[in-house]
Formats: C-alpha cells, structure tokens, sequence
C-alpha cells in the first residue's frame, strides 16, 4: 500500500510539473502582459529573454516530468522500499524546483548565442531522457 502511495506521489509531482511545464514554455503570456510565465526581474525587461526564460524554464520542468513519471513507474513496479523511495523522492524535488527556478534565470544573463546553445542542449536532455525512460518501462514490461 505504501509503494502505491509513494508511486502516485512521484507521479502527482509529474503532472504539476507538466503543467509547470506547458505553462511556462508554451502558454505563457505575451510580452507586455507579463501575467503568465517565468517572473524573474531579468526575464521581463525585453520580449527575448521573457520568451527565452519561459522557453528554457518550460524545457526544464518538462525534463523532471518525464523522471517523475519514470520514479513513479519505478518505485511501483520495483517495490522499492517505501524510506527509500521517500529520500528520493524529495532529493528529486529539490533537485527539480531548484533547477527549474535557478537554470533560466543564470542563463538570462548569459548571450543570446549562449542562451540559444543552452535550450538546444537541454532539448536534448529531454529527448534523451524521454528515450531513455520509454526504452526502460518496455524492458520492464
């Protein structure tokens, strides 16, 4: 009971960082109105870096949603130990917030081509880890 518990947990933290995720990255507000997105000083004072902050901020939560759903699928169908599935599960949540409030916001004060190479590179991340998870749940199954 416990390990279901734990496994609608991680995926609990999945979907809000889906919706972290299709927030910031692709519903956000336009430029002006500055209502819906990723709120960093820096991020709102030119119409590129409000786009490139909730681009990469949206690339971010998207990655952690992807690992949630593969935790969640983990700790459930492993029966990992349920002191062990809570210690990741907060390790994860800190490792995720944090990078999802500090990653766009160290790379807004960065060049445009750095900001640019950084999205593509965590674009990558996130295909990576997408395949990587999807490759493990079929070998599990």
């Amino acid at each position: 009971m416990v390990t279901v518990v734990m496994a609608l947990l991680f995926a609990l933290e999945g979907v809000i960082l889906t919706i972290t995720a299709i927030a910031t990255g692709v519903k956000h507000s336009d430029f002006p109105d500055v209502r819906v997105g990723y709120h960093v000083r820096n991020a709102m004072e030119s119409k590129e870096k409000w786009e490139d902050s909730n681009e990469t901020a949206g690339l971010v939560s998207g990655t952690f949603a992807v690992i949630f759903f593969a935790a969640s699928i983990l700790v459930y169908w492993e029966r990992i130990d349920p002191y062990k599935s809570i210690v990741l599960f907060f390790i994860l949540s800190v490792i995720a917030i944090g990078s999802v409030l500090i990653v766009p916001a160290y790379f807004l004060k960065k060049s445009v081509q750095v900001r640019k190479k950084a999205k593509k590179i965590i674009r990558n991340i996130l295909i990576m880890v997408f395949v990587a998870a999807a490759v493990w749940i079929v070998w599990l199954y």
